[in-house]
């Protein structure tokens, strides 16, 4: 029987946008999972007595440098035992992905080459903001539209496209501010940015920082960014994200969902819920430094 460490497929190129959501896909396969969990612990026992990465390459096909979650594989191992025997108690617990994974990514904005010049003059015009992170997102408007935003109706398979002015700027902190990523942004956010900003500071910062068009390049994207911010933001930024996800939490769905796009955020799984709870959890769970 295939271990769900195993049909997670971590070191692999996959369309999760984050560890503990391909785990949470491997839980859901059918098999026992009373079994799962005593085989892990056998992998655990071995990994004990000798070389921890070593015995997760080999006997948990786990295929990476570092442990999927934070920087000690020990406490990665410990934590996949603790919720295996959550779902063996209680299979209720596992997540309630969909059973076909689709992509987080619905959302794209394309700057045209012609009005590449007319991008670099806004940019030109404007004094970047000292920021307090590693990275932030603005957006700043052209006196045109420099392109188009377009949108994947997951519904209907339909994508719509729209004419923009609105430029999406990454900005990231290292020796000064410079400029990482520019894209163009939607047309009218669903809800007003700076309303956004006030409210959820770190998190607007984060989510249009890290989550970008300009960087999100392929599927495996969002995973990768996501460790990026957590190794390269400060604990103490990473903790007030988490404090700020568990506020934008308290609001309904279509709420969440139109602030985390307004941020900047074009990860929009059909699970965004889940995916920043996850997020929160990964900062206060794990070691990431």
């Amino acid at each position: 029987m295939s271990h769900p460490v195993s049909l997670a497929c971590y070191g692999e190129l996959q369309d999760c946008a984050c560890p503990r959501e391909a785990l949470e896909h491997g839980l859901r396969r059918p098999g026992d999972l009373v079994g799962y969990r005593d085989e892990w612990r056998r992998v655990l026992d071995r990994a004990r007595a000798g070389d921890w990465q070593a015995v997760m390459n080999r006997e948990a096909d786990v295929n990476l440098v570092l442990p999927p979650e934070g920087t000690s594989w020990e406490r990665w191992a410990e934590w996949v035992d603790l919720r295996l025997t959550e779902v063996a108690a209680d299979p209720s617990t596992v997540a309630p992905l969909p059973l076909h994974r689709s992509s987080s990514l619905v959302r794209e904005g394309l700057v045209d080459p012609e009005e590449g010049e007319t991008v670099r003059a806004v940019l030109g015009d404007v004094l970047l903001p000292e920021i307090a992170g590693r990275r932030d997102y603005l957006v700043l408007e052209a006196p045109r539209d420099i392109g188009v935003s377009r949108h994947l109706d997951r519904g209907t398979g339909r994508v719509s496209e729209v004419p923009t002015r609105r430029i999406g700027v990454v900005l990231e902190h290292r020796d000064g501010v410079r400029v990482v990523g520019v894209h163009a942004a939607d047309a009218v956010p669903l809800v007003d940015v700076e309303d956004v900003r006030r409210r959820w500071p770190v998190l607007a910062a984060a989510l249009g920082g890290w989550f970008n068009d300009a960087l999100l390049v392929g599927e495996e994207s969002a995973w990768s960014q996501q460790v990026l911010m957590l190794e390269q933001e400060t604990d103490e930024r990473l903790d007030l994200l988490a404090t700020e996800i568990t506020d934008l939490l308290t609001l309904h769905d279509a709420d969440v969902h139109a602030v985390v796009a307004s941020a900047g955020c074009y990860v929009e799984p059909v699970h965004l819920r889940l995916w920043l709870q996850w997020m929160a959890w990964r900062i206060g769970y794990f070691d990431w430094k």
